[in-house]
């Protein structure tokens, strides 16, 4: 387990080589006469290939049916990209401009858009309930930006910002898909939208610039994953 700064590169590019956490782990294994190696993370680029790969095998029909209609398949680009790629990039940003317990705790003010949301909807007044878990989750962000001072911003207004982005863009993946959870399986909608996701937030991050040995380890690691 390793605890890594927040602006500390996990591996190298294109501008820092050197200062990095592989070469860090490298060297403090080095003396144990042990080695470390770098998994890619899947979750960024791939899911939605795998994803789909699996749903092109198992539900075949739902899921080019959901690709025949526009209406629904244009519903879902936009559900991928400016739900869960938004996600996924905003959570990540929060992680870096503060740290990752902390963009945790922020972004489950999402159900509290989502409440907000659904009470103005249907034009409903929040219950007892509701109105204390609106109170709550306000003020446990409070808590954690401020340690109950208010002078005082604990974690950095950056930080801050991309947790309550990050939450908004929960509350955003949440509500997009309306009523295609009706006509499809989870599964269909989420993979067509991991698609566009990682064919969007690829073409910023260009993951192929990155230096990965391919070795045996490493195929061999990504295989168990």
């Amino acid at each position: 387990v390793i605890d890594k700064p927040s602006k500390l590169l996990s591996i190298s590019n294109e501008n820092e080589k050197e200062e990095t956490l592989y070469r860090k782990v490298s060297d403090y294994l080095k003396k144990q006469k042990k080695k470390v190696f770098v998994i890619h993370r899947l979750d960024y680029d791939t899911s939605g290939i795998i994803m789909f790969a699996y749903l092109f095998l198992t539900k075949r029909e739902e899921l080019f049916a959901l690709a025949r209609n526009r209406n629904d398949f244009l519903r879902t680009i936009v559900c991928g990209v400016c739900g869960t790629m938004m996600f996924q990039y905003t959570f990540l940003k929060a992680v870096q401009t503060s740290n990752a317990g902390t963009a945790t705790v922020i972004q489950y003010m999402a159900p509290v858009f989502i409440m907000i949301y659904t009470c103005v909807r249907k034009k409903k007044i929040p219950n007892g309930k509701e109105v204390m878990a609106i109170i709550l989750a306000v003020g446990g962000i409070f808590l954690i930006s401020t340690h109950g001072n208010l002078n005082n911003l604990v974690i950095t207004p950056k930080g801050l910002f991309w947790g309550l982005a990050c939450a908004f863009a929960m509350f955003i993946s949440s509500i997009l898909p309306g009523k295609l959870y009706e006509k499809y399986s989870t599964q269909v909608v989420m993979g067509w939208g991991f698609v566009f996701a990682g064919i969007v937030l690829s073409s910023f991050l260009q993951p192929w610039k990155y230096n990965v040995a391919i070795d045996m380890p490493t195929i061999g690691a990504v295989s168990v994953i």
